[in-house]
Formats: C-alpha cells, structure tokens, sequence
C-alpha cells in the first residue's frame, strides 16, 4: 500500500500488485473522479492511467485505486518515474493535489507461489 503525494516517493516492486491510498483532508469526494497517472521520465506516455469515482471513504476524503500486476511488471527498476493525482468534483472543478516520485526497485526474489 502506498500512501502519497505531496511531493514523496512511493517504492514498489515490479509484478507485485501496488494499492495506492489518496487522503484530501476537509473534503468530501462524493460525486468526484479522482486520477492516477504515472510516467517514465520524458516519456509521453504513461504507463498507469486509470480512475475511479468509487471511494473507499467519500466523505472522510480517501479514494484508493490499485495498480495490477500486469503493469507494475513492465516498469523498469531504477528507471526514474512520476505519479500525479488529480480529481474532477462533480461540478466539473480539477485540482491536482500533487505529483510524486515512483521507485521502482529490484526485488530478491520473484517467488509468489
């Protein structure tokens, strides 16, 4: 589980299935779309881009969105990435709480059985 923004690095491991957890303190997510986006450095395209309007605590202000497996395995250890979460309220208003650093490291091992 990744807790982010505000400029941090999140770490994660190639082929492991990464939950981030977004917390906007005094505001209510319900109605609103919230954004992951994560990109290789000077790359256009990203390589995570998914949303959802279904939070884990609307009201409390927490959203989670995981990033599955089949594309954590593509990102490339020690290659540098990006992440921004953006949200869209239900009356149309986008605000980008913040960018922040994706660590991708090499993992011991790939056992998962």
């Amino acid at each position: 589980m990744s807790d982010c923004c505000d400029n941090s690095a999140v770490y994660i491991f190639p082929g492991d299935d990464v939950l981030f957890v977004f917390t906007v303190e005094d505001t209510d997510l319900t109605g609103t779309k919230v954004y992951l986006t994560i990109k290789r450095d000077g790359d256009s395209d990203p390589v995570v881009d998914l949303d959802t309007d279904s939070h884990t605590d609307p009201t409390g202000g927490i959203s989670t969105i995981t990033v599955p497996k089949a594309t954590t395995i593509t990102m490339e250890p020690g290659a540098p990435y990006t992440g921004t979460f953006r949200m869209k309220s239900a009356g149309g208003i986008v605000t980008t709480p913040g960018n922040f650093t994706v660590v991708v490291e090499r993992p011991v091992s790939t056992r998962s059985d």
